[in-house]
């Protein structure tokens, strides 16, 4: 770097300031950028592309704003003796006319960081079931830089600042640095630098901050990189490179995928399994924490009898143990009570929109959490996450991409489904093997499908998804043992009951009656018989109705409904049961199936006589 004299006026390159007498001249940074080259090559015509290559970075776009620079420049070096120092060569460029002087800078010490020690926050609330999770982020410090992954709301601020409250004495400064209120794809560098209290110039602030920093020994923790990813991993690798004694911390949603990054995800806050009545809140932090923030922010009696304790299970349970929705779980206990609040909580969205009026506006209410998740992600991962949502828990791979297919190809669907792992919007279930949504990020997804017309094809497939299942469950019947089938199959009857829903909703009778029929194996070896009866009463009106029903599905349903009107409506059902048996083998003999034939026939076999009607007993179910 250099200073460059010509008449009256000095440009200093380092510090990018141009003076005439001593005093500053006010001059655009891009105005400035070309004064340098043409100093640079004073009395020599520079070319528009070697302007455009140095200012613009090779961008051709940029002639209509080299004119207006040209003209800003000129008119910051016009004097009474000096009105035309920046001349235009027709077809060829511009030169500066004037003779220029070149001295060397005087070397300028690194910027200094101011002496505070730094803007680490401490907390004001207790922290409650991350114990574990930032001893092991202790333990685990084998680079140095860490991110905290998960999904909106898990607590991912929170632990980052106490992890770095707790190694905060081995450094001399700790810098938050909260990235939320850059836009999209803003620059990191210029923020950093003020936070730091340096003053650097240049349009990449990066060198400076990087030589101020040197050997000291710093801990940063960047906050909510998700939304400006690229640039804070661009950022965070050049100064763990170039700092030794440097410790990083990155909270986001997605990685930032860098070389020496130490990825730990953050996952939910301990829940009681569905069922449990735990004797005490202590024995999971989700329902410590909930009990927490009621005892310390109402003015309510405690919350220890064994009902409140059943009903807080539940509540942290329908909640998926996210700390942010516990928080505004808590906080509505005081208007709605206990009971009506796990009422409330179908609608999680809805009754949880109430939160801490000084917490940032993306965490004061669930709606805005996932509004801002939601904002960042591409159309196709939008359109698969609305997809996704028809499904009632976990659900395959297989699965995904088939609710999906009518809307994308199978390319867009695997790269919008890794895309939704990635940002932590989508994550694999307790056993590891299907993929689920958070029931909060389920009923947000279900809005937008709602919302955006596509909600009939996406049911349509799932529905027709479900049916293809349930014939591989009759077809597996036979192989697997009966508690190998259940785990394949038994989760499948949430999606049929949303299924058979949706059918019923659009009057799609033909694939009703087929997922009635193929149920059957299912609703029997769950014990949910009573329910199948219903869904089969349905169905046997809808084949009364029907002039020349598939005499597959007719055998199939009807003598599923003699064998459940013998077994759940006892004495009064035995007359329905024989009828339906003799319809059945009325329809197998149709189909010329012996094997169904004979399974009607034995049916009728196994339902009592006529004259043993008369007896009063009644058989249980």
């Amino acid at each position: 770097m250099a200073v460059l004299r010509f008449f009256e006026f000095e440009l200093d390159e380092s510090r990018r300031l141009l003076t005439r007498a001593g005093n500053p001249v006010k001059l655009g940074s891009k105005a400035l950028d070309i004064l340098v080259v043409l100093a640079s090559k004073a009395g020599e015509v520079v070319t528009r592309e070697e302007l455009f290559d140095a200012v613009w970075s090779g961008s051709t776009s940029a002639e209509n704003s080299l004119r207006v620079q040209i003209m800003a420049l000129r008119k910051a070096l016009a004097t009474g003796e000096t009105d035309d120092l920046v001349q235009s060569v027709a077809g060829r460029g511009y030169l500066l006319s004037a003779s220029v002087q070149r001295q060397k800078a005087v070397e300028i010490p690194a910027p200094r960081i101011s002496e505070v020690r730094g803007n680490l926050p401490g907390m004001h609330t207790s922290i409650i079931g991350r114990g574990d999770f930032i001893r092991r982020c202790l333990e685990a410090r084998r680079t140095r830089v860490m991110s905290v992954v998960g999904p909106g709301g898990i607590g991912k601020t929170t632990v980052a600042i106490e992890f770095a409250n707790t190694i905060r004495e081995e450094y001399e400064s700790a810098f938050f640095v909260d990235l939320a209120a850059l836009k999209a794809g803003a620059r990191i560098g210029p923020t950093l630098a003020s936070l730091m209290g340096l003053s650097v110039y240049g349009s990449d602030p990066m060198p400076g901050i990087i030589a101020a920093i040197g050997h000291r020994e710093m801990i940063f923790v960047f906050d909510n990189c998700e939304h400006v990813i690229e640039q804070a991993a661009e950022v965070i690798e050049r100064m763990s490179l170039a700092c030794p004694n440097v410790f990083i911390v990155a909270t986001s949603r997605e990685t930032l995928g860098i070389p020496s990054e130490m990825v730990r995800r953050l996952g939910p806050l301990d829940i009681p399994a569905e069922g449990e009545s735990p004797a005490s809140p202590s024995s999971y932090s989700a329902m410590a924490m909930f009990m927490d923030r009621v005892e310390h922010s109402l003015e309510i009696a405690s919350l220890n009898q064994i009902d409140d304790l059943v009903r807080v299970a539940a509540i942290v349970r329908k909640l998926d143990g996210i700390p942010l929705a516990i928080e505004f779980a808590a906080a509505r206990v005081i208007d709605l009570g206990l009971d009506q609040l796990l009422n409330s909580l179908n609608q999680p969205l809805t009754v949880l929109r109430r939160g801490r009026r000084t917490a940032p506006h993306r965490q004061q209410t669930l709606q805005a959490t996932l509004d801002w998740s939601y904002g960042f992600l591409t159309e196709n991962e939008k359109t698969v996450l609305q997809a996704l949502s028809v499904f009632a828990q976990t659900f395959s791979r297989d699965g995904a991409a088939s609710v999906c297919r009518p809307l994308l190809d199978n390319d867009d669907i695997e790269d919008a489904i890794w895309g939704l792992q990635s940002k932590s919007l989508l994550s694999r279930s307790e056993t590891g093997t299907a993929l689920r949504l958070l029931e909060t990020t389920r009923e947000y997804a279900s809005i937008k499908l709602l919302s955006s017309m596509r909600e009939i094809p996406v049911r349509d497939a799932h529905a027709r998804f479900v049916f293809a299942r349930l014939q591989d469950a009759e077809l597996e019947w036979d192989r697997l043992a009966t508690y190998q089938w259940l785990a394949s199959y038994g989760g499948l009857i949430n999606d049929l009951r949303l299924a058979l829903a949706f059918c019923e909703t659009v009057g799609n009778t033909g694939l009703f009656l087929g997922l009635v029929a193929c149920s059957g194996l299912l609703w029997t070896q769950l014990g949910l018989m009573n329910e199948q009866l219903l869904y089969i009463e349905k169905a046997i009106e809808i084949l009364d109705r029907t002039d020349a029903p598939d005499p597959a599905i007719d055998t199939q349903l009807r003598s599923a409904y003699g064998a459940i009107a013998y077994n759940v409506h006892s004495v009064a059902g035995d007359a329905e049961a024989i009828r339906q048996f003799d319809l059945a083998a009325s329809s197998a003999r149709t189909l010329g199936d012996a094997t169904k034939i004979l399974r009607a026939r034995s049916g009728v076999c196994a339902v009592p006589r006529s004259e043993w009607l008369k007896r009063p007993f009644m058989r249980t179910e």
